[in-house]
């Protein structure tokens, strides 16, 4: 099945947009911050974007499945994310307030950042039915507050010598909100199916949840040990470098969605993966990043976030394999059949886990070996679920014959 070209230049355009704004911010906000500050925003949020997923039990996508293949809005399951953000933004409220005991404007930050659970969960079912309606409009307009207001914002106050930690927070804290705001904007839309009497479709969304909920929790989980383990300023530069390392994921992920959004219209369920095509686009954005780090890093960051290309380096490595892998996983879980990802993704996590801790008991850790982790557990995945695979298959034979 081919990608229509409105809609992949529209999904990609917007990439490219965010991908370019968060290339010329970053530079400035660490400049601006130094790399103790720029730590301290990062911890700010660093936990609901690991958990804004997870949080939410699948939810949003059952409450989209109902929307755009059965005509109905379960009013029942929109109380319910609104009680499972409550509940999330409750338990990251007291995380924040232990982790954080010395007080001051990160602590601050961290509460706050936490009641921006409240309204994502409806966010995100709207997000899922324009992707599941094929409405890439809508689609994009949810991603653009969050890749295009906090860089825009950085680019505006930097030069002038206006910008502070307050303005910089307060530009994500707020790009978030209005995100969540567009999703539920998407919801309203479809009011008219929207009733009380029909069930939660919990079935669906459990089934979806524990297929990718591991996986999702994954993607940012070495920013969330790299602030839970070191001081300020590495985390900081491990920051930077993971904001460098998304935007050279971009144009793969752009490419994925459209692909999906293809894929969950299609009556003939054709599913057409174009691996050759998807690993062009995220070696050729990796090659640009690592590059222009080289050859700019000291200039645009300065002395302080030395050693900035390596760990850039290999947060890029690990990208590429986060694009490949997360094509594989929401195109099978989309069809149902993606059971066994979950398996190589907890073992890729307990990897990521169990290799960081074993180098910081040896005091050995720091930004650079954190991101090598990251990178080898990324793509430990993949041989992972070959052997699962083979392994369940095998069992499935066996049963096959035994009756």
């Amino acid at each position: 099945m081919s990608v229509p070209l409105r809609q992949l230049a529209g999904t990609a355009g917007l990439t490219y947009v965010g991908m370019g704004l968060s290339l010329v911010s970053t530079p400035l906000l660490a400049q601006s911050l130094g790399a103790d500050g720029r730590g301290e925003l990062a911890a700010c949020f660093v936990a609901i974007q690991t958990i804004e997923f997870a949080a939410f039990l699948g939810l949003p996508r059952g409450v989209a499945i109902g929307a755009t293949r059965h005509a109905q809005i379960s009013v029942r399951a929109l109380g319910w994310l609104a009680v499972a953000g409550t509940v999330a933004a409750a338990v990251l409220t007291v995380l924040a307030v232990v982790s954080w005991s010395e007080g001051g404007l990160g602590s601050s930050g961290a509460v706050a950042a936490a009641w921006l659970m409240v309204p994502m969960g409806i966010g995100q079912a709207g997000a899922q039915i324009a992707l599941l309606s094929g409405d890439m409009l809508a689609f994009n307009i949810y991603r653009a507050w969050p890749a295009i207001i906090p860089s825009l914002t950085i680019i505006c106050t930097a030069p002038f010598g206006l910008l502070t930690f307050e303005i910089a927070y307060t530009s994500t804290a707020l790009s978030i909100l209005l995100s969540a705001l567009s999703g539920a904007s998407i919801v309203w839309r479809q009011r008219k199916l929207a009733a009380g009497g029909h069930a939660t479709p919990w079935r669906p969304a459990l089934m979806y949840w524990q297929a990718v909920a591991l996986d999702t929790i994954a993607r940012r989980f070495d920013l969330l040990l790299a602030a839970m383990i070191f001081p300020a300023g590495q985390l900081g530069i491990y920051a930077v470098a993971a904001t460098l390392a998304a935007a050279s994921g971009g144009i793969a992920q752009a490419f994925n969605l459209v692909k999906l959004s293809r894929y969950l219209n299609s009556r003939d369920n054709e599913r057409t993966s174009s691996p050759g095509i998807r690993f062009t686009l995220s070696l050729t954005s990796t090659c640009v990043v690592v590059v222009a780090v080289a050859t700019t890093w000291q200039f645009l960051f300065g002395p302080e976030f030395q050693g900035l290309l390596g760990v850039t380096s290999a947060l890029c490595v690990a990208q590429i394999a986060r694009d490949q892998w997360g094509w594989l996983v929401d195109a099978e879980t989309s069809f149902g059949s993606a059971r066994l990802f979950n398996v190589a993704s907890a073992w890729g996590l307990f990897l990521l886990v169990a290799m960081a801790a074993l180098l910081a008991r040896a005091e050995t850790l720091n930004p650079l070996l954190l991101a090598v982790t990251t990178a080898a557990s990324a793509w430990m995945r993949f041989p992972i679920f070959s052997i699962v695979k083979y392994v369940h298959s095998r069992r499935s034979d066996e049963r096959r014959k035994s009756q």
